[in-house]
């Protein structure tokens, strides 16, 4: 794509057919004035119109080859090296890049690759950058408005506020926010998150999680606790939101016949950029 073909030869030959035409206009060659007015019109036509109807699309794929063809010492950045990238069942691209298109700080095997498609000329492989690293941008409610964040509404009357854990870890790429309170079953169902839908026993799965980050007080769910969750139980029926701050964020809320009410929150992982 990149190649003199249709860099010079193409819009070339257009310019140079109408030269021609015109030289013949002047020598009232008109049929081979006209011929070669149209041939060279459509030539450079057709290569303008090429190279400004680019469909542009950025895909992650496989940095197959990265090696260096022609040093220019004078302007590193214009430099050319040969890149290859694999796609596996969408195919392979490879071309020659100048090194402004290529921006690959980091070792890494899957890249962006921007990818650009001419109607006559078909897809070239434009630049290849290193993925964007992935942000933490959950921030943690303010300490005493735990219950206001995870139910959306300040804490109401009658509710009695018993355990309170909050942590947020941007090194270990997680946060979590637990709860545990009394409140009656009336309160509790209107406080309810609307996106927590009734799972059954077998899928709380949060034993582990609550052994190794030490919660005495939590009690353990039992056949006759009532049970809500978003992605309760594993990850690999997981949906992420819009609004999920992490890969997996994962909420459980337990209701006990006595009033006692639990809340567990946690993300873990970052999402990859988009």
């Amino acid at each position: 794509m990149n190649s003199l073909l249709f860099a010079i030869l193409w819009p070339g030959i257009g310019c140079a057919f109408l030269l021609i035409a015109i030289v013949c206009a002047v020598g009232k060659k008109w049929l081979f004035s006209v011929s070669l007015l149209l041939l060279g019109a459509l030539l450079v036509g057709s290569w303008q119109y090429n190279r400004t109807h680019e469909i542009v699309t950025k895909l992650q794929l496989l940095l197959g080859d990265h090696t260096l063809v022609k040093t220019n010492s004078k302007r590193p950045e214009l430099s050319i090296y040969r890149v290859k990238v694999c796609g596996l069942e969408m195919g392979d691209w490879e071309g020659n890049l100048q090194a402004k298109d290529i921006n690959l700080t980091r070792p890494g095997s899957v890249v962006l690759a921007e990818l650009r498609k001419r109607p006559f000329t078909g897809t070239y492989l434009k630049s290849v950058a290193n993925l964007p690293l992935p942000q933490y941008t959950f921030v943690p409610p303010p300490e005493g408005r735990e219950f206001d964040w995870a139910f959306l509404q300040p804490m109401p009357a009658g509710v009695t506020l018993e355990h309170l854990f909050s942590r947020s870890d941007r090194r270990a790429e997680m946060a979590t926010i637990v709860l545990a309170f009394r409140t009656d079953r009336a309160t509790f169902d209107r406080i309810r998150p609307p996106e927590l839908e009734a799972i059954t026993f077998e899928d709380f799965g949060l034993t582990q999680t609550l052994r190794d980050d030490n919660f005495p007080w939590w009690r353990k769910a039992t056949k006759a606790t009532a049970i809500w969750g978003r992605n309760a139980a594993n990850y690999r029926k997981y949906q992420r939101e819009k609004a999920d701050h992490f890969s997996c964020e994962r909420i459980v809320l337990t209701c006990d016949e006595d009033g006692l009410v639990q809340y567990f929150w946690r993300g873990e992982r970052l999402p990859n950029p988009k």
